[in-house]
């Protein structure tokens, strides 16, 4: 088709047009954009005040900054809009523009300025000087701020103003920095800790404490050796509401760009912001791969929430969510969890079908083939006072199933067995205190473990103490009442049994006990001696009694106790110090005579460890359904090493021992029909718990921190004419600072580890460590040589009797005062079972891997915090990695 000769034209301008276009915006985009002159390391260091100081502190250096007001060291100030200017040569005029030139300086209280060059603009009706341009060599310094630019434009009566070509340095808020006068005797401020600092094309303080920078940098790593630094369009710091944002954003690592956001928040100092925290990422052999996202709802001041979801690749997605709360009568928290469909649990709970653990267990089976895929976790705490007297708390800890931390286990070398439920209202006055509670257990019985029974549930418990010293005649009167009402859960598939009277069922009912007591006590300065006569009362009334035993037990004892202790002191000298040395010798006789208490039953009552503080206590047994016959003298003598000027205990060693006059004839034995000893009764030969020795074990324990850095502490228990220890433990521990730390322990007991309460077994210690367990510890921090904060750290937990690691962790670390590397391997045993599985055998051990990288100032990244498993087993450790969710209480 031939067109016309003018729309010809009109085409061929068209495309001429285009071609013009394209040709102007190629243009456009080749010419360079406006980028800052470039600075060297030792003028970046010059223009913020950088002094490098190698091994002075994590940062090797500080910043420095001379006193806006060097006349008043405390920054008192001067209230009001008072300035003064100088400068080399001045064209001031009452009205209009006046001119400054050379070494131009303007003061105000709470600022400096300094440039080249100034011009300052009057108001037009005040005539007062509010604006001024400054050019050449420009410094705008505050308390703590720092911008160094080639031109400024500043309000003079407001907080708002200009830089171009900026260098900027900020100091969190909550850094007042240090005032110390130089070898010129000049004083001046350091700042030793985190500062934020970069440069920008403009840099505008929009009003006290916002800054938007525009093609700026940020990083808080110093001038010399900046590991990271984040380049953004626009930059804004919010030093009122402690948030730092990015836009377009780019991170660079050591100078390659690593990560990108179009928008990246951050906090710049402590307070709690809403916002997305670092994200995690993991693996480990219960879950697999784990990624979690939490985010921060700053939802009051008082109250904040944390909404967590988590992915696990075997398992699914599961949502947490902490609540916080805090009032002026109340803090606590709400933690839940929830996963609607764990995959993995589906696979696990088939694999008992038709195996040989199934047929071993059926009501275990059948409670497993009952649960279902939705799993999740309830625990609520919290603590209240009310008024002066009254105060509540409250524990409460659900788990939709019983295998629920065996899938996500937490940081403890023995699984979690009982989760405690309770509540608690008290009452407190001068001489009394009055407590009304409910305790309960969910007790995690598994069918890849032994059982275990529940322990008795206390709904509720009544306890009422009352103590009034130098009452009448000098005398002081005491009684305690409880009232207790017991129930028991019973093992899963007994209540079948019950029905089918193949087994008897649980004996529950109620307990009152009334304890009054007289004393006259004396109190010297050089002995103490109290006299003291007790009357032990209890009544029980039983459901399910044992046969052949009444269903209202009763006792009725007298109790008699003397205490007398005599206090001597010196000075002596040690290692060139000075101390009050004291002797303590103690003395403790008490008298109880024989009651059979085989017809009640054991609710709540153990037999606890022995121990210098048990051993002048007037019950050898801990609860209240066993009162021990005695006829026995207790002497123990203690020596002290004390700090004369404050009073500190720097040595302490004690020892103890328990003449007995008597045989003990009251144990911790079950009700039996002939009432006697059952299988609970503990064992007599080589025991502590023995009846029938003349004397207790030896029982002595030293600690000492007597040489700085240092705390050594040991205990011994020994049978007297035994060879081998009853039980024994020692611990060294070694710390000069966080990054120098070496800890030293080995704890073993001869007899078994007390885990029964009511004469029922509540956890699994024997499972995992076995009967007589010899456990030795090692922990280290410490600085790798010849490389510079670079420190190894580690712990280990090694069974001695058995040859085996009960649980490892070892991992580098480097720290600076701007980021920071860690890396840590972790090996836990978890306990031990007959597998009836093989996909079982992952969860004995629990292997986790940890990498995290932190910019400090910026945030954390990398996978899950193994801050509380390095807190809870290296003594003195400090994690300066961590990023909590913020604190309020």
């Amino acid at each position: 088709m031939i067109l016309p000769k003018l729309t010809r034209m009109k085409q061929i301008g068209l495309v001429l047009a285009i071609i013009s276009l394209v040709t102007i915006t190629s243009a456009k985009s080749s010419m360079p954009a406006k980028r800052l002159p470039p600075l060297s390391k030792a003028e970046l260091s010059h223009i913020l005040g950088w002094v490098q100081s190698p091994g002075s502190n994590l940062c090797n250096g500080y910043y420095v900054e001379p006193l806006l007001n060097p006349q008043q060291l405390k920054d008192i100030g001067v209230r009001g809009s008072v300035t003064s200017i100088t400068a080399t040569k001045a064209k001031f005029q009452r009205q209009g523009t006046s001119a400054l030139f050379g070494n131009v300086v303007v003061k105000q209280p709470d600022r400096e300025l300094t440039a080249e060059r100034a011009y300052l603009y009057r108001d037009a009706k005040t005539n007062k000087v509010n604006r001024i341009e400054l050019y050449g060599n420009v410094h705008v310094r505050e308390k703590g701020k720092l911008l160094v630019g080639t031109h400024a434009h500043l309000r003079l009566d407001k907080n708002e103003g200009t830089v171009e070509n900026a260098v900027y340095r900020i100091a969190q808020k909550h850094d007042q920095g240090q005032v110390v006068k130089n070898n010129q005797g000049v004083w001046q401020r350091i700042y030793a800790k985190i500062n934020a600092w970069g440069r920008a094309l403009k840099a505008v303080q929009v009003s006290k404490g916002l800054y938007k920078f525009f093609q700026a940098t940020y990083t808080t790593c110093p001038p010399t050796t900046c590991v990271w630094k984040v380049k953004a369009s626009e930059l804004i710091l919010n030093h009122n509401t402690g948030v730092g944002e990015a836009y377009n954003a780019r991170v660079y690592v050591r100078g390659v760009p690593v990560f990108y956001s179009p928008y990246l928040n951050f906090p710049i100092d402590n307070r709690r912001k809403t916002g997305f925290l670092n994200p995690t990422y993991g693996t480990s052999q219960q879950t697999g791969t784990a990624i979690a996202v939490p985010f921060y709802w700053n939802m009051a001041p008082n109250y904040d929430d944390t909404i967590t979801p988590n992915y696990f690749n075997l398992r699914g997605l599961r949502l947490d969510n902490l609540f916080r709360y805090l009032t002026p009568t109340s803090h606590g928290q709400l933690y839940t969890t929830y996963l609607p469909n764990d995959r993995d649990f589906i696979i696990f709970r088939n694999s008992f079908r038709g195996s040989e653990r199934a047929l071993e267990r059926p009501a275990d089976f059948r409670i497993l083939q009952r649960d279902t895929a939705q799993r999740g976790f309830v625990s609520y705490q919290n603590k209240s006072h009310f008024y002066p007297h009254w105060s509540f708390d409250v524990n409460y800890n659900y788990a939709s199933d019983t295998y629920y931390f065996q899938n996500f286990p937490r940081y403890k070398q023995i699984p979690i067995d009982q989760l405690p439920e309770y509540g608690n209202l008290y009452y407190a006055t001068r001489y009394s205190h009055t407590r009304l509670s409910f305790y309960t257990y969910q007790t995690m019985n598994t069918i890849n473990e032994e059982p275990l029974a529940s322990p008795y549930s206390h709904k509720p418990e009544f306890d009422f103490n009352y103590l009034h010293p130098f009452g009448l005649f000098g005398l002081t009167y005491g009684l305690r009442l409880q009232a207790v009402n017991f129930t028991n859960s019973n093992f899963p598939g007994e209540n079948r049994l019950i029905a089918l009277g193949l087994k008897d069922p649980v004996t529950t009912g109620q307990r009152y006990v009334l304890r009054p007591s007289i004393s006259y006590p004396i109190t010297e300065p050089g002995y103490y001696l109290r006299p003291r006569l007790q009357a032990d009362l209890a009544y029980y009334h039983l459901v399910n009694q044992e046969p052949g035993f009444e269903n209202n037990p009763s006792r009725a004892l007298p109790m008699f106790d003397l205490l007398g202790k005599l206090n001597f002191e010196r000075y002596e000298t040690v290692f060139g110090h000075t101390y009050i040395q004291t002797l303590e010798p103690e003395i403790y006789y008490l008298y109880v005579p024989f009651k059979n208490q085989t017809a009640i039953p054991i609710f709540d009552t153990s037999q606890p460890i022995l121990s210098v503080p048990q051993m002048l206590h007037d019950n050898r047994f801990a609860g209240n359904d066993r009162m021990g016959d005695a006829n026995q003298v207790t002497l123990a003598l203690t020596t002290r090493m004390l700090n004369p000027t404050d009073g500190t205990e720097r040595f302490k060693a004690q020892v103890a021992d328990i003449v007995y006059f008597t045989r003990r004839k009251v144990n911790l034995c079950q009700p039996s029909l002939f009432g006697e000893p059952g299988n609970n009764c503990p064992r007599s030969d080589g025991n502590p718990l023995s009846t029938t020795n003349s004397f207790s074990p030896l029982v002595g324990s030293v600690s000492y921190h007597l040489l700085p850095y240092w705390t050594i502490y040991a205990n011994l228990t020994w049978q007297l004419g035994d060879s081998t220890p009853l039980a024994q433990g020692a611990s060294i521990h070694y710390q000069t600072d966080d990054q120098h730390i070496f800890n030293l322990g080995y704890n073993f007991l001869q007899f078994e580890v007390p885990q029964t309460v009511g004469g029922v077994q509540i956890n699994r210690i024997t499972q995992v460590l076995g009967p007589n367990p010899r456990l030795g510890t090692v922990s280290l921090v410490w600085p790798l040589p010849f490389w510079h904060n670079w420190a190894f750290l580690g712990y280990s937990d090694y069974d001695i009797r058995f040859k085996r690691f009960v649980g490892n962790a070892v991992g580098i670390q480097f720290d600076s005062c701007c980021w920071g590397f860690r890396f840590v391997l972790s090996r836990t045993l978890l306990f031990e079972r007959e597998l009836s599985t093989v996909r079982d055998e992952r969860n004995e051990f629990n292997n986790a891997v940890y990498l995290q990288i932190i910019f400090k100032g910026l945030g954390v990244f990398g996978n899950h915090d193994p801050s509380s498993l390095l807190t809870s087993n290296i003594s003195g450790f400090q994690d300066s990695y961590r990023n909590p969710i913020p604190d309020f209480f």
